[in-house]
């Protein structure tokens, strides 16, 4: 079964307006284990226990007089008859109710006590509380049974955004590269088999984004280049936007090359936000503005984008 959720997580997920992930699957599990619906037990079935015990109050005040009469008895002495004429009488006080005989009814004015409590029994403000998560209750229970009717989908599109190109058996020849960055064209296919929210352009390796909200950049660029430089070298790496001719916020990074190394084959991911301003715009790979490289090659290249959850 899956553990309740820690403090630190939201009932209500912030971006979607609906009940958390983590929140639904316990509760999820939580209609499971209870049967799905199926369980023949009834609300009324539930609430029941052991019966009341009516005490008469009247009956505990005689107890309690009997009882501290009781206490003087070790204090009575065989020459003082008169002392143990009184206890006697005391003890003669005490009445015990037949087996056979129902409890004796209090008076009108007597309000009688209960040793089970009952639902009335319940402070109001723990009602108050209760009420007031009614109508949440009560959306949940429709999400449970929605998701058993077909998917739920999360509002306003409910769907993970996704994806992205990739270079086969296709080089670009860079030639010498150094201060100027220089875009990677020339990809092959699509990286995803179905794309959601993205357009792509393999020729001038661009794309294009649907919808605003949080994403991750995914970049694999493989180099060659001559390895005949005996210091550590750099190379810039950006995603720029070609319709607003401007670097994408945050979207880069620097590569560092060993002395004598001869290429490069590494991933890098880039978390991004996307606002509505940079939505149909094409986005494309570029490198340089760092060390100088003679013969430099893409031997293989992809670029990916997924979002962070549906958006």
């Amino acid at each position: 079964m899956t553990n309740i959720p820690a403090p630190r997580v939201p009932f209500i997920d912030d971006r979607t307006g609906l009940i958390s992930r983590e929140w639904y699957r316990f509760l999820l599990n939580l209609f499971t284990l209870t049967g799905s619906g199926e369980n023949s037990v009834s609300i009324n079935e539930l609430m029941i226990g052991p019966t009341p015990l009516l005490i008469d109050p009247m009956q505990l005040e005689r107890d309690a007089a009997s009882i501290a009469a009781l206490e003087l008895a070790p204090a009575v002495q065989q020459d003082d008859p008169m002392r143990l004429l009184r206890v006697e009488s005391a003890l003669e006080g005490v009445q015990q109710l037949p087996q056979d005989q129902p409890p004796l009814p209090p008076p009108d004015n007597i309000e009688v006590s209960r040793v089970y409590p009952t639902f009335s029994d319940i402070d109001s403000a723990v009602l108050a509380a209760m009420s007031r998560y009614e109508s949440q209750l009560a959306v949940i229970m429709d999400m449970i049974n929605s998701l058993q009717a077909g998917p739920m989908l999360l509002p306003p599109y409910g769907q993970q955004q996704a994806g992205g190109i990739r270079k086969g058996n296709n080089d670009q020849t860079i030639g010498n590269l150094a201060g100027n960055y220089v875009p990677i064209v020339g990809y092959t296919s699509n990286t995803f088999a179905l794309l959601q929210g993205v357009s792509t352009d393999l020729a001038n390796g661009t794309i294009t984004l649907s919808n605003a909200g949080n994403y991750n950049l995914t970049v694999n660029l493989g180099l060659t280049f001559n390895s005949d430089n005996n210091s550590t070298r750099v190379i810039g790496l950006r995603i720029y936007d070609v319709t607003a001719g401007s670097v994408v916020t945050d979207a880069d990074t620097t590569v560092f090359v060993g002395a004598y190394v001869g290429g490069i084959d590494d991933s890098f991911s880039i978390p991004v936000s996307f606002v509505s301003s940079r939505l149909n715009h094409a986005l494309r790979v570029e490198i340089g503005a760092g060390s100088n490289f003679l013969n430099v090659m893409v031997t293989s290249a992809a670029f990916s984008v997924t979002s962070v959850g549906p958006v």
